[in-house]
């Protein structure tokens, strides 16, 4: 393993928090996120961290918050994403890769 895989983990969580958005809201750990304009960033849902037992509530818990607010729902996953399999999961509700 690289070196810099190594740290991915930690670069990502420091990227998520050096950055806030406008609102943020912690749903089983995920960190859903909302600033208005175009950022995509800062309108999607950070999936680094996970603490339920139940990811489908979770996603509903988050479509609902962003339908609320008539935007799009993004969720940012990466290779650390939790739980895992999140990328298939969203996947099979018709989610597609930006």
């Amino acid at each position: 393993m690289s070196p810099f895989r190594a740290h991915l983990p930690a670069m990502l969580r420091l990227a998520v928090h050096a950055w806030p958005a406008k609102e943020t809201a912690v749903l089983a750990g995920w960190l859903w996120r909302t600033s208005g304009g175009g950022s995509k960033r800062a309108n999607s849902v950070s999936t680094l961290s996970f603490t339920s037992d139940d990811p489908y509530a979770t996603i509903e818990a988050v479509e609902r918050r962003y339908r609320d607010l008539a935007r799009p729902v993004r969720f940012q996953v990466e290779e650390i994403s939790e739980p895992p399999g999140l990328a298939e999961r969203l996947l099979a509700r018709g989610y597609a890769p930006e």
